[in-house]
């Protein structure tokens, strides 16, 4: 199965000359209720499930939660739908952007292979309220102590939504609350090769040229608005590092705002 990476073409040329597929602030979601409604969600949840306990996990979790809001360069999305003209307006510029397509079993099998995953890991969103229930119980009955079964909650805060934009189809890329610090950072994990830090922007992502060469990225979709001439100049700049790689049009249909890069 492919997922895809909406972005814009200018920050498809960052991608291209940095390799970098980096980290976002998943507090800028399209969503600006998302976090708040995600930790009200646990909060009910845990009350309902837990009436004698839930003050203890409550604590550890508003912990996480708090300690990490400073540190929120911890998130890539993608969907797991291409012709979707919600994400084509939404995050493909509507329709002058693109989608990378990436490998999603793949990519869980990297962050297995290198034991990556009690750092990070590619996790669907969840917008369903009974399946978020049925998470907190789990993690409340696998972790008995209130200190981990706040750290599981916090990671799932980060990958709750609400029902209506069930239309996304959306997964993530995030880290586990208080592992991105310096012990994330000292654990070296940024030079196992399939991350690395891009020093100019002081950002972290996915090293693309390891994602290539391990058969993870797969394609680039150029959207119905793009222009051919323009698509060809990205396809020559893309065959330097990424010869192989498949291109395709999309073929959702948006309808165009303004004219754009036509210089």
């Amino acid at each position: 199965m492919l997922i895809y990476h909406f972005t814009t073409l200018k920050t498809l040329e960052y991608i291209l000359n940095s390799k970098l597929l980096k980290f976002s602030k998943l507090e800028h979601s399209n969503d600006p209720l998302e976090h708040l409604y995600s930790k009200q969600l646990i909060d009910k949840f845990v009350k309902q499930l837990y009436p004698t306990n839930y003050q203890n996990i409550l604590t550890h979790f508003h912990m996480n939660v708090s300690n990490n809001n400073d540190l929120y360069l911890d998130g890539i999305c993608f969907s797991k739908k291409l012709n979707n003209v919600h994400n084509w307006m939404e995050y493909g510029d509507h329709g002058y952007g693109v989608a990378l397509g990436f490998d999603y079993d793949k990519l869980k099998e990297i962050f297995k292979e290198n034991n990556l995953s009690e750092y990070i890991d590619l996790y669907n969103v969840i917008y369903s309220r009974a399946s978020v229930l049925r998470k907190i119980g789990e993690i409340a009955s696998l972790s008995t102590n209130p200190i981990e079964a706040g750290r599981q909650l916090g990671r799932l805060y980060k990958y709750i939504k609400q029902p209506s934009y069930f239309v996304e189809y959306e997964c993530r890329i995030i880290h586990l609350p208080s592992k991105y610090t310096d012990e994330f950072n000292e654990s070296n994990i940024f030079s196992k090769s399939v991350f690395f830090k891009d020093e100019t922007f002081n950002s972290y992502g996915l090293n693309l040229e390891i994602l290539y060469e391990k058969g993870v990225f797969k394609k680039i979709v150029f959207g119905c608005n793009v222009k051919k001439y323009v698509s060809e100049i990205f396809k020559k700049q893309t065959s330097v590092n990424f010869m192989n790689i498949k291109y395709e049009y999309s073929k959702v249909i948006v309808n165009k705002k303004e004219e754009k890069y036509d210089d």
